[in-house]
């Protein structure tokens, strides 16, 4: 139960659509092009999460949802995804987009109370993937054993599937414009 949201760095004069605080809508995906077998008849699928943007300088944009977040609301909890092995979507971008996939969990989201300040103890350093995109769809799957932390902050042994908080795309300090596209995320057994 959560909702999908965009934020970013602030960077005087850069870009991001949907703007970082504002409703979030779906774009639709052009007929024919999306990837096989997710839409709701199980043919191609028909609407994506998407972002795009220009000009961040500091930590970049995001994309994401929360797991379980009542309404929008401020406070977020965990979510218990211990009963599914992984979790799988589709995506594109612009070519060669590095795009930075994380999992927070109750230990490395700020929430949990778990992670805080700065240096080895510092939040955010989630669980998580590199993905290279390409201006065509394709399909990203992964185990929770395959998500790893980049090593700046709270270092914890493994991912805890039991309280997930949230799913974010993360652009880093793009140079020039930037798009991502995400449709048909789940949980894989």
């Amino acid at each position: 139960m959560g909702y999908w949201y965009t934020y970013d760095d602030g960077t005087a004069g850069a870009t991001l659509t949907p703007t970082a605080g504002m409703p979030f809508t779906f774009t639709a995906i052009p007929a024919g092009t999306g990837p096989a077998g997710g839409g709701p008849d199980g043919g191609p699928s028909t609407m994506a999460a998407m972002m795009s943007g220009m000009g961040f300088t500091v930590y970049g944009a995001r994309m994401g949802f929360d797991l379980n977040s009542a309404g929008g609301t401020a406070t977020k909890g965990s979510y218990n995804a211990s009963a599914y092995s992984g979790i799988s979507f589709w995506a594109m971008g612009s070519a060669g987009g590095v795009v930075r996939f994380n999992v927070p969990d109750k230990d490395t989201d700020p929430s949990g109370g778990v992670c805080s300040g700065t240096g080895a103890n510092q939040c955010t350093d989630d669980h998580g993937h590199t993905l290279t995109l390409t201006t065509s769809w394709q399909q990203f799957s992964f185990t929770w054993a395959e998500l790893t932390q980049q090593g700046y902050g709270y270092v914890e042994a493994n991912i805890d599937t039991a309280a997930l908080v949230s799913m974010k795309f993360q652009v880093n300090s793009p140079t020039g414009t930037f798009d991502v596209w995400v449709t048909d995320i789940a949980f894989t057994q």
